[in-house]
């Protein structure tokens, strides 16, 4: 698996209130555009208490879908996407120099093949925490599975 991919330009939407009675306290909202799979995606930062952010993304196209966060495109642009969103996280250091981040892999459904993952081990769980250990490092975060 290639890390070597340099990502896109990811570009500031909005700070979104939550109105629930969860930890969740707001969302910072970007975009991002790949020109290979031709779809525009949304990343949220989900903020929470205790200066946690979850990264989540999705294909713009999929925002209506209570299943956004699991579609597969097949479109062959993972790493760029995945780089992308792991761009984010300097950008929040900035203001939340103290903050911790949390990836989800959420479990893959495959319309082609009308396929659901199981829910432990995911193939994004298993990108995402490869994925982590390289380009974050250890040195300034600990991670944890």
């Amino acid at each position: 698996m290639s890390f070597e991919s340099s990502g896109y330009e990811l570009i500031f939407v909005q700070k979104e209130g939550n109105r629930d009675e969860t930890s969740h306290l707001y969302s910072l909202i970007y975009k991002f555009f790949s020109p290979i799979t031709g779809f525009k995606y949304i990343l949220r930062a989900d903020y929470h208490t205790f200066d946690v952010f979850a990264i989540k993304f999705y294909v713009d196209l999929q925002k209506e879908s209570d299943k956004k966060y699991s579609i597969i495109t097949n479109k062959g642009d993972a790493m760029n996407i995945i780089v992308t969103c792991a761009k984010v996280v300097p950008l929040l250091l900035v203001e939340y120099p103290q903050a911790s981040f949390v990836f989800a892999g959420s479990r893959s459904i495959d319309k082609a093949s009308n396929k659901i993952e199981g829910y432990f081990q995911t193939q994004r769980f298993k990108i995402y925490s490869a994925f982590s250990a390289r380009f974050f490092g250890r040195e300034t975060f600990e991670h944890f599975e």
